[in-house]
């Protein structure tokens, strides 16, 4: 995840601050209780589309909300 929001910040001109990792055990628990698999197939056929990489979530997320 970081590597591709690195990559990404790189190719937009965009200078990163300092990344540390911590634990957050409200968070974890959170995150545990998420699925493991989920089949996404009802929301395609509506038309949602699925994420194409953590590149095009992070690209899409500058487009976005960062000033131009």
């Amino acid at each position: 995840m970081i590597d591709s929001l690195k990559s990404v910040a790189r190719q937009n001109e965009i200078t990163l601050g300092e990344i540390t990792m911590s634990s957050d055990l409200m968070i974890t628990n959170i995150i545990q209780g998420w699925p493991n698999n989920i089949d996404a197939n009802r929301a395609e056929k509506l038309g949602f589309p699925a994420d194409a990489s953590l590149e095009h979530v992070a690209q899409d997320f500058i487009d976005d909300f960062l000033p131009a």
